[in-house]
């Protein structure tokens, strides 16, 4: 779990990121410490494009990184 410092570094660069690339563009931090994946967003930007907001879960290209290079605790 992020640190509050950390949680809040990461979403001033996810909103930066977000403003340079304009609102097509979603951005998104996992929490993949919480050993559970279907809530693991804890920041995201323009969720809009995809309908998805804090406490959902990855997208399906998070999902096939995560299978092709599973952290050592997760099981896919």
């Amino acid at each position: 779990m992020f640190k509050p410092s950390t949680l809040n570094l990461l979403a001033q660069l996810a909103r930066g990121i977000a403003r340079q690339f304009g609102n097509n563009c979603e951005i998104v931090v996992h929490d993949l410490s919480r050993r559970s994946i279907d809530n693991s967003i804890v920041i995201i930007e323009n969720g809009h494009v995809t309908s998805r907001k804090a406490g959902d879960g990855p997208s399906h290209e998070v999902l096939e990184a995560l299978k092709e290079n599973p952290p050592d605790w997760m099981t896919i």
